[in-house]
């Protein structure tokens, strides 16, 4: 399959020069040798943006928004259907090479682009997608598994700097029948008394939830019920914002766990942390 040179530049929103801070917000592909401009604009997730910048009207990037798009749109007029909620484009400048050029020039507005990259494909509104999702979407970190990846890396950053993290290892734990992997264990006599986990609860949807959360209580409730569970054990949960029913769903998740004898602490809550894991010092 024949791979085609493309360029992109990546949108961003920077309502606030003073501090530098953006968000990725669309991405802007050219395939000159087949003649295609294409652009992909989020709008449907526009909270992500507003959310990030809460000191800042809604309005002012929604209005923003649909800004930048008509002037790409009045660059090259010929559109298409929309995808995922976004506008995308093909065709339709005489110049695509100027049209972008000029998109994509320095600006002092609330929308930059980034510096110019190129990328090879077989199909430019094909890595417009991916582009898309990369950047903006940020797919790549949308995995379960990923996000506990990172609370697991926060968590021993903090264990780290409390000078605590040497107390605490990866350990399986469980009966001959079912185990599971706790990434910071503390052990007396070889014998597990302490253990802290992540639960990524922060989901799409409230089945997500309840689905996550049966897993790792399920698994909890197996492990206690075979006698191997630390009399000690810290759950930290990561949860949806206050306000909506899936943080309701993810409180009720919390309090399954609780039944258990297991603690549980929210992953902002770094003081509960500290205190759960300092005890591990009285325990050697």
């Amino acid at each position: 399959m024949n791979q085609h040179l493309c360029k992109y530049a990546v949108v961003r929103f920077l309502p606030y020069r003073e501090t530098e801070e953006f968000v990725n917000v669309g991405v802007l592909v050219l395939c000159e040798e087949l003649g295609y401009l294409g652009f992909l604009l989020e709008k449907r997730r526009s909270t992500r943006v507003t959310d990030f910048f809460d000191e800042l009207d809604g309005v002012v990037y929604r209005q923003g928004i649909k800004s930048i798009e008509s002037e790409i749109t009045r660059l090259s007029p010929k559109a298409n259907a929309s995808v995922d909620g976004c506008l995308t484009l093909s065709g339709g400048a005489p110049n695509l090479s100027s049209a972008f050029n000029f998109l994509v020039r320095p600006r002092k507005t609330l929308f930059h682009f980034s510096d110019v990259r190129v990328a090879m494909t077989p199909d430019p509104s094909t890595k417009l997608k991916e582009l898309f999702g990369h950047y903006v979407r940020r797919q790549f970190a949308q995995p379960k598994e990923y996000q506990e990846q990172l609370m697991r890396e926060a968590i021993h950053d903090h264990l780290k700097q409390w000078d605590l993290s040497k107390l605490y290892q990866p350990l399986e734990v469980g009966t001959d029948i079912y185990r599971m992997k706790f990434p910071f264990v503390h052990q007396t006599h070889a014998v597990p008394v302490r253990a802290i986990r992540a639960l990524h609860l922060n989901l799409r949807d409230t089945t997500e939830i309840l689905r996550k959360g049966d897993q790792v209580v399920g698994g909890l409730r197996r492990i206690k019920e075979g006698g191997e569970l630390p009399d000690d054990c810290l759950v930290v949960v990561k949860s949806p914002k206050p306000g909506n029913q899936m943080h309701d769903v993810a409180q009720q998740v919390c309090e399954e766990l609780l039944k258990l004898d297991v603690l549980t602490a929210s992953y902002s809550d770094r003081d509960s942390l500290q205190a759960f894991a300092a005890r591990a010092k009285t325990e050697q």
